[in-house]
């Protein structure tokens, strides 16, 4: 009895499929062979009142297929494109299975926005959140590959762009070289040359350290004398741990320049004019120096 009403639910099913039916279908909208040019907001999609079998049509309504429309039968008005006289009945029907055939259209929206297509290339930006073993920092700023990118889309949505941010990068350092890769996906109407990058850098492990400068007067005409209190000052300074034993600490100068000089309160800003590489200064001990001027 159970397989007999099994072969009947199959032959019903079958006979269904089999006969013709007319129906309304909803299928996309792809535009076709647009120019690099310009950019096209396509229509959502085309209501469709078609004849043909059961079983096209159930695979039309539970798969629909876009109906792709050359751009070429379209004519272009006012920054807007609309169905041309090139436009055709065949052009759609031919896109559906042998056994359908289209018997109305109805367009909506039959017309289309365009812009002009703007290519711009613009810098790489990114966060960081990284996060360091005791001791340990990021060496250098780091690089990012690509550090620019190529834009292509709407000219009002590229032309605004000033740089492409990417999402926060994270990850565990410890010492030695490392490298974060992150991709990015395209968003709608938009062409990116590039959507992989990788960012690298250096963690070395950095020790702080403290050493006693003479302060070197800057910006004096030839017959002014000044003096500092106090005439040296700390700087305190973090360097890698491996370069810790030959640093070269002569290489260290604390500066005040005369010509950045705080009349009223008789203090000058001391600055630390040079520093040898993979050295990160921390603070100087005062900041500021009072002076007095001395007449020979």
């Amino acid at each position: 009895m159970l397989l007999f009403v099994l072969l009947s639910v199959v032959i019903w099913t079958v006979t269904k499929l089999s006969n013709t039916y007319k129906t309304a279908v909803q299928l996309p909208v792809l535009l076709a062979e647009v120019p690099d040019s310009l950019s096209v907001r396509t229509a959502s999609e085309f209501t469709l009142n078609v004849e043909g079998s059961g079983l096209d049509l159930l695979l039309m309504h539970l798969s629909p297929k876009p109906i792709q429309i050359p751009f070429k039968s379209l004519t272009y008005e006012d920054q807007q494109l609309r169905l041309g006289e090139l436009f055709q009945k065949g052009i759609v029907e031919a896109q559906f299975p042998e056994s359908v055939r289209l018997l109305q259209w109805s367009l909506y929206p039959s017309r289309w926005q365009v812009d002009v297509r703007l290519t711009k290339k613009i810098p790489i930006r990114w966060d960081l959140d990284l996060t360091f073993d005791s001791g340990y920092r990021l060496f250098e700023k780091g690089t990012i590959e690509p550090d620019s990118i190529w834009v292509s889309g709407d000219s009002n949505a590229v032309d605004s762009m000033t740089y492409w941010k990417l999402p926060t990068l994270r990850k565990q350092l410890s010492h030695g070289p490392f490298t974060v890769d992150t991709s990015i996906a395209e968003p709608a109407g938009l062409r990116l040359s590039a959507t992989q990058f990788r960012f690298s850098g250096t963690a070395l492990r950095f020790v702080e350290q403290r050493i006693d400068l003479e302060i070197i007067p800057l910006g004096l005409t030839s017959d002014t004398r000044i003096r500092l209190y106090p005439p040296k000052a700390q700087l305190v300074y973090q360097i890698p741990l491996d370069d810790a034993v030959d640093f070269p600490v002569n290489q260290l100068r604390l500066v005040a320049d005369f010509r950045k000089r705080s009349v009223d309160k008789l203090q000058i800003p001391v600055e630390l004019q040079s520093l040898p590489k993979r050295c990160m200064p921390v603070r100087i001990e005062p900041a500021q120096v009072q002076y007095l001027i001395r007449r020979d």
